[in-house]
C-alpha cells in the first residue's frame, strides 16, 4: 500500500507542483514521502525515491523551503540503499542539483549532502560507479568554488580512472584476435571526462588552482584520438571547457589540440563534430597568431561547410560562433 500510494501521488506532480496550489499542496507531500524513503521495506524504498525524483522536475524551485529534510533524508539513504535503490538515488541527487541550482549552494546543505556523496565516489568499484559519477557532475556544476577543496582529489580519481582505461585498451588491441575477452569499459572513462568538464563549468575561473594540483591536461588529446564515439564528444567537451576557463594550462599542447579539433569537423558523428567546433571557437580567441593564422584558411572552409550543408541546428550554430570568433581573432588573415 506504501509503495503504490508513493507511485500515485507522483502521477500527479505536475498538478502539486503548480503555482497556484504548491503552496498547500507540496508541504505534505513531501512530508509524506520523505519518511517512505527511509522505510525498511525495499519496494517501498524503490517507488518513494522513484516518485520523489519525478517530483522534483516538476517542482524545482517549490522545493527551496525543504531542501534541509531533502539533503538529510538523502544522506541517510546512502547508508542505507544497495543495488537497486542506490542508483535511483543517484539520479535523485543529481536531478535535485539541475532543478534546484544555486539554492543547493549552503554550507548546512553541502555539508550534509556532498560527503556521503563523495565516500560512493571514492569507495565504489562497480559499474553503480558511473550514475555515481554523473551525480557528482550536477552537485560540481551548481557548487562551484564552494567545493574546490575537494576538486583535486575528485580529478585524480578521474585522472586514474581514464589512465587505467587507456592502458586496458592499449593492451587488449595488442592481443591476438582470438585472446581477446570483454573490452574495456568505455563508459566510466567517457563519465570521468564528463566529471571533469563539470568540475570547470561550476569553477569557471578557479579551474586553473584544481589543474595547479591534478593537472588533467594530458589525458584530453588521447582520448579525443579514440575510436569511441563517446570518449571523443567527452573529449572535445573538456577540450572546449579548459580552452575557456583555463586557456593558459592548455597551451604547452595547443598544437596538438588545435590539430584534433581541425580533423573532426567534419566528423560523421554530429555530437562529436559539435564539441569539436564549439572547442576551436573557444581556442580562436587565445590562441597565439602563429599557431591560428596558418590554419585560418582550413578552418573558414570547414566551418562554410558545415554551415551550407549540416541539417543540425546546433552545430551550424556553433560553426557560426567559431566563424566570428575567428574573425575577431584573425581580422587580416580572414
Amino acid at each position: 500500500l506504501r509503495s503504490i500510494s508513493c507511485w500515485a501521488v507522483s502521477r500527479f506532480g505536475e498538478w502539486i507542483s503548480s503555482d497556484d496550489v504548491a503552496c498547500e499542496a507540496l508541504p505534505p507531500v513531501v512530508a509524506t514521502i520523505l519518511p517512505c524513503v527511509l522505510d525498511r521495506n525495499k519496494r517501498v524504498q524503490e517507488a518513494a525515491i522513484s516518485a520523489f525524483a519525478t517530483l522534483e522536475e516538476s517542482a524545482r524551485g517549490h522545493l527551496n523551503p525543504f531542501l534541509g529534510d531533502i539533503t538529510q533524508t538523502f544522506a541517510r539513504a546512502f547508508q542505507m540503499y544497495q543495488a537497486k535503490n542506490l542508483l535511483i538515488l543517484y539520479d535523485a541527487v543529481g536531478t535535485l542539483a539541475e532543478c534546484v541550482g544555486q539554492m543547493l549552494n549552503n554550507p548546512t546543505l553541502i555539508q550534509t549532502l556532498v560527503p556521503p556523496l563523495i565516500n560512493k565516489f571514492e569507495t565504489t568499484q562497480d559499474r553503480s560507479l558511473v550514475p555515481c559519477m554523473e551525480a557528482l557532475g550536477s552537485v560540481l556544476t551548481q557548487l562551484g568554488p564552494s567545493v574546490i577543496e575537494i576538486c583535486p582529489k575528485v580529478a585524480q580519481k578521474c585522472i586514474g580512472l581514464v589512465t587505467n582505461t587507456l592502458m586496458e585498451i592499449q593492451a587488449y588491441n595488442q592481443l591476438q584476435a582470438q585472446d581477446r575477452g570483454v573490452p574495456p569499459d568505455r563508459n566510466i572513462m567517457a563519465c570521468a571526462l564528463d566529471v571533469l568538464s563539470n568540475m570547470c563549468d561550476g569553477l569557471k575561473d578557479r579551474t586553473g588552482e584544481v589543474l595547479q594540483v591534478a593537472n588533467f591536461v594530458p589525458i584530453v588529446a588521447p582520448c579525443c584520438r579514440d575510436e569511441a564515439l563517446g570518449t571523443k564528444q567527452s573529449g572535445f567537451a573538456l577540450m572546449g571547457d579548459l580552452a575557456k576557463y583555463s586557456f593558459q594550462h592548455l597551451q604547452p599542447v595547443q598544437q596538438e589540440v588545435l590539430q584534433l579539433a581541425l580533423s573532426h569537423l567534419s566528423h560523421p558523428s554530429p555530437n562529436c563534430a559539435n564539441n569539436a567546433i564549439w572547442s576551436l571557437g573557444e581556442m580562436c580567441t587565445k590562441l597565439e597568431p602563429a599557431v591560428l593564422n596558418p590554419v585560418v584558411g582550413q578552418i573558414v572552409q570547414q566551418a562554410c561547410t558545415v554551415l551550407t550543408q549540416s541539417r543540425h541546428h546546433q552545430l551550424a550554430v556553433n560553426a557560426a560562433l567559431s566563424l566570428g570568433r575567428l574573425g575577431l581573432a584573425a581580422s587580416q588573415e580572414l
